[in-house]
């Protein structure tokens, strides 16, 4: 049975667990802080949208799943059609880093890999502590 400080099967290192799952969260936050989401339209098919023909697909595969929910035509419609509509969405965003200081973008990317090397390391097995004699 292993202890309640034991991480990943291994002998020690909730600590540094702990920590590194501190550090990559605040990391990860700040950096997704200065990350700026803006749409366009259509990007990656060309201008028009596609939305209406997708739908019909999608409750052409509703009826038809309705009608006979074994039909694998009216599944493939179904995810088919909401597979492309999410492509399609993702497709059309467009990230940017919002600017910052040096000083904001080394603390973000230091605390995101320096908390995932510390997760890491937290996994590995520890060498025992010596056990501490009690004092008289």
């Amino acid at each position: 049975m292993h202890k309640f400080r034991d991480v990943g099967g291994t002998t020690g290192g909730l600590g540094e667990f702990l920590l590194g799952i501190a550090m990559t969260g605040l990391g990860f936050y700040r950096l997704a802080n200065h990350v700026m989401v803006h749409s366009g339209w259509n990007q990656l098919w060309g201008p028009g949208g596609r939305g209406g023909p997708v739908l019909l697909v999608v409750l052409i595969g509703f009826g038809v799943i309705f009608y006979n929910g074994r039909n694998p035509f009216g599944w493939l419609c179904v995810f088919g059609g909401i597979g492309y509509g999410m492509v399609s969405v993702l497709s059309n965003l467009t990230m940017t880093f919002r600017p910052t200081t040096l000083w904001d973008t080394l603390l973000m990317f230091a605390l995101f890999g320096g908390g995932l090397g510390l997760v890491f390391k937290s996994t590995r097995a520890h060498p025992p502590r010596p056990e501490r004699e009690p004092s008289p």
